[in-house]
């Protein structure tokens, strides 16, 4: 894993994927934006962890239902004629 960091940014390199880090902004918001700002931040933060909670579990019912499914079934075979 390659990393390149210089500042306030981290950035972390892997065969797939690149991951950004960003620290965390709270002092700065709260020393320069005015507190209506910082509070419509929050909310759309707190929205962000909503929706990134919203795929988690839409994953996971996937993977439980195939789970299901899988255990159900047996293996599957799938004949294939060739002319």
């Amino acid at each position: 894993m390659a990393t390149e960091s210089g500042g306030t940014l981290r950035a972390e390199r892997t065969a797939n994927e690149v991951v950004v880090r960003l620290p965390s902004p709270n002092r700065l918001l709260r020393a320069l934006l005015p507190d209506e700002a910082v509070k419509h931040l929050y909310a759309a933060q707190r929205e962000q962890l909503l929706a990134l909670r919203s795929i988690l579990d839409a994953a996971i019912t996937r993977i439980e239902e195939a789970e299901t499914e899988g255990a159900n079934l047996g293996p599957r075979r799938t004949e294939i004629t060739v002319e």
